[in-house]
């Protein structure tokens, strides 16, 4: 078969005895996102196909990961649990004894997914391999999920999900016992069938007690939240059908409390830029090209002594000058915000970089103030400052010498966490409520390898307030209903992104409570907003019923 399946074409000849870790008989949690990393950071090995000019990006969201393969559906990109002759996850278990039989979790979104003619391709997909190389390959639509033949091709399917995955996280189990498997989504089995061997289409299907999550597919590509990755080599304890032997992931704490917009003081908040490309310190092209000042504005949250950056929190770099190369490369100079030279030799000379459209949201999770010399202060550490996979930031290179190359090189869908020991502050002069930040935020970006581009921003961010002027109340959700094709009945509403809200009901309009949605999920739903309008849709049975829906509940 000819080989054009899977990541890693590079990788035939590492093809060796896998590297093998120490056994566990209890469920190892694998990658948990809440602790701010990417799986790549918890000892997944993270490849892309091509290696070279890969659009994939990865960055955190709330309790997640992101891995964004859908800016070109050829490019590939994923996460390894090992590979010959390379370092396996410390945790990975030896062997995944299909005999003994084994467990894997996995908690995810996938927001969007999109795919070319081949049914058979799917933008995100699941790999378990057992020690014989007998396993799954499982495609994941937002609407459906398939499991592949030997040869590759659709065969197992089921296109009516009893939930919608790209609108709230899903916690998948996939059990494998002897010959079969079976996927079961939210304790509700989905999919079930025999196992394959997939050896003949090569390279990672021929790596033994291998299990793989990302793209595998050369025409499709996805969106995908990824939140927790767990395997259970003992599943004895417990049969399939019975409840996940780890306790559930705790849904995310509402967005309660008084919120706030603070701008950005452009004349005071400058981040300089420096760093490594190819483990060559960048330089200025001229004095004050690695310096520039932002503007934008930082939306806060405040509740009992506690402080939360929303995602709708962004500052924008501006300009600094006119530095080359212009954009894509070429020859010139033209405005951008951070101009830079990386040291060549007589054969390829210098690189000039131009960064544009660098711009951040800065987010966190609830943070403790604490006051101190007439000011209240919290830990800055706890800012994540992303340049997300939607903002265009662009570096524009041009490698001047015998061999001249021009690249403009997308920077977006990065991350860092703020690194800076001193705390941030809010203090209050007169009206005017000022927020510092100090910031040491270090990114990693691709040129011709993995995070062999290493940025830092440092400085600081100032944002003010007039305690005087009465905060801007936002347009109420305003309900519109439509049947569909389908008919259910869908329940849309202008939203603020980084909100949430709450879809209540009731059969008499004096008493409310959480509203079931139509996937059956019997549990208060709180929905972030990620755009400008949410939908819902209403389950269709004989009870007449009133919707409501409130915008940044109260815990109750």
């Amino acid at each position: 078969m000819k080989d054009k399946r899977c990541i890693g074409k590079g990788l035939r000849s590492l093809l060796a005895a896998a590297v093998v870790a120490q056994v566990s008989a209890e469920p190892v949690i694998l990658y948990d996102g809440n602790l701010s990393s990417s799986p790549k950071d918890q000892g997944w090995i993270y490849r892309m196909d091509p290696p070279v000019r890969n659009q994939s990006r990865q960055v955190r969201v709330d309790g997640a990961f992101n891995l964004n393969t859908s800016r070109n559906l050829a490019d590939r990109a994923g996460y390894f649990i090992r590979l010959p002759q390379m370092e396996a996850h410390p945790q990975a278990p030896e062997i995944l004894d299909r005999q003994r039989g084994y467990r894997i979790g996995f908690t995810l979104r996938l927001l969007s997914e999109r795919r070319v003619a081949p049914k058979q391709e799917a933008g995100f997909s699941c790999i378990a391999l057992s020690d014989d190389l007998l396993g799954i390959d499982l495609g994941f639509g937002t609407g459906e999920v398939f499991a592949r033949s030997s040869e590759l091709e659709r065969a197992e399917e089921n296109r009516a999900l009893p939930f919608q995955i790209d609108k709230q996280y899903a916690d998948f189990e996939l059990d494998i016992r002897e010959n079969e498997y079976r996927l079961s989504a939210n304790g509700q089995e989905i999919l079930a069938g025999s196992l394959r061997n997939y050896s003949d289409a090569s390279e990672p299907y021929t790596v033994p007690n291998l299990l793989f999550f990302g793209d595998n597919a050369e025409s499709a590509g996805a969106s995908v939240n990824l939140r927790r990755f767990w395997v259970d080599i003992d599943p004895s304890v417990s049969q399939p059908g019975e409840p996940n032997p780890l306790p559930p992931v705790e849904p995310e704490p509402p967005f309660v409390g008084d919120s706030f917009v603070f701008s950005v003081a452009e004349e005071e908040s400058v981040l300089s830029l420096s760093g490594t490309a190819i483990n060559i310190a960048i330089q200025p092209q001229e004095e004050g090209s690695l310096s520039a000042a932002y503007s934008g504005t930082l939306r806060i949250l405040l509740a009992d002594s506690r402080i939360q950056f929303q995602p709708a929190s962004q500052i924008d770099a501006q300009p600094s000058g006119e530095w080359e190369p212009k954009s894509e490369g070429k020859s010139g100079s033209a405005p951008a915000d951070y101009g830079g030279i990386v040291p060549g030799n007589a054969l390829f000379g210098n690189t000039f970089a131009a960064a544009r459209n660098v711009k951040f949201t800065l987010t966190s999770d609830w943070t403790e103030l604490s006051e101190r010399n007439e000011k209240m202060e919290f830990s800055a550490s706890s800012l994540l400052f992303a340049i997300p996979a939607d903002l265009d930031s662009v570096l524009d290179t041009a490698t001047l010498g015998l061999f001249p190359i021009r690249l403009g090189t997308p920077i977006d869908g990065i991350s860092g966490l703020n690194r800076q020991e001193t705390p941030a502050s809010l203090a209050v002069q007169g009206n005017i409520q000022t927020l510092t930040i100090p910031v040491q935020v270090e990114v990693f970006a691709r040129i011709l390898s993995d995070d062999d581009l290493k940025l830092t921003f440092s400085g600081q961010i100032i944002a003010r307030r007039n305690l005087l002027e009465k905060p801007t109340m936002p347009a109420p959700p305003r309900l519109a209903i439509q049947r569909l094709p389908t008919g259910e009945v869908q329940l849309s509403w202008n939203a603020i992104p980084g909100d949430n809200y709450l879809m209540e009901q009731s059969i008499n309009l004096r008493q409310w409570e959480a509203a079931v949605p139509a996937d059956g999920n019997s549990q208060p739903i709180l929905i972030r907003a990620n755009g400008k309008t949410l939908l819902w849709t209403a389950p269709t049975d004989e009870t007449a019923r009133y919707y409501r829906v409130i915008r940044n509940p109260l815990p109750r």
